[in-house]
């Protein structure tokens, strides 16, 4: 039997255990599976089982919550020049259109208290192949 030693799964196990509880993140564990060792293939297959799941199971800003937190992080010296960009900034829609200059892969934008960004693809490694 496969176990959730891939770092995406134990990071989705553990914001399921933090914002649905620990019964949810072990049963989820049970049935979906991913580990260290599995192909493109099954990484795909798990990915889009999870977006299933979370659509299928929670409403949509409890399945945001859930993926804000599993997402993978940003290192800490681009989160250092982000955060002083911010500062510079002086508002939410210019630190926006500064980032946007900066030419990251995404765009971003600022709407009703909250920043989105905008991607032209997943880049999560278990779908993008």
């Amino acid at each position: 039997m496969s176990k959730n030693d891939h770092s995406h799964a134990m990071r989705f196990l553990k914001s399921l255990e933090v914002h649905c509880g620990e019964e949810v993140a072990k049963q989820f564990a049970e049935h979906y599976q991913l580990s260290k060792s599995a192909s493109i293939k099954k990484k795909f297959e798990w990915a889009q089982e999870v977006c299933n799941y979370l659509e299928e199971n929670y409403d949509e800003e409890t399945a945001k919550e859930i993926r804000m937190e599993c997402s993978c992080k940003t290192a800490l010296l681009k989160l250092k020049k982000i955060k002083a960009l911010y500062i510079q900034s002086g508002n939410e829609k210019a630190f926006a259109q500064s980032m946007n200059e900066l030419e990251e892969g995404f765009t971003m934008a600022y709407e009703n208290n909250a920043f989105y960004l905008n991607y032209p693809e997943c880049y999560c490694p278990c779908v993008k192949k």
